[in-house]
């Protein structure tokens, strides 16, 4: 039976809103980088671009399930990664 915990904000969730997707992304690029792999990095990017397009699609029904999603995706707007981690953050 599951339990109804409602929208979770807190934790690693109050920074960005798909943190399992990010850790898949991470060590799929650390493993392409670790074996040089250009395959497995080409994989990695295509992987990001799905996991994209299906956490928007999963992002649409938790904005019907959860009232109050709207306004956690206002005050966390990074998806995958915190801006301040990227290397272009600053420009």
């Amino acid at each position: 039976k599951a339990i109804d915990q409602g929208l979770i904000t807190s934790g690693i969730f109050s920074k960005i809103r798909h943190p399992i997707y990010s850790g898949l992304i991470c060590c799929l690029a650390g493993l392409s980088i670790t074996t040089a792999s250009v395959y497995r990095l080409l994989f990695t990017i295509a992987l990001y671009y799905c996991l994209d397009i299906k956490s928007d699609f999963e992002e649409k029904k938790l904005m019907e399930t959860f009232s109050d999603y709207e306004k956690y995706k206002k005050a966390v707007p990074d998806k995958f990664f915190p801006d301040s981690m990227l290397p272009w953050s600053d420009i």
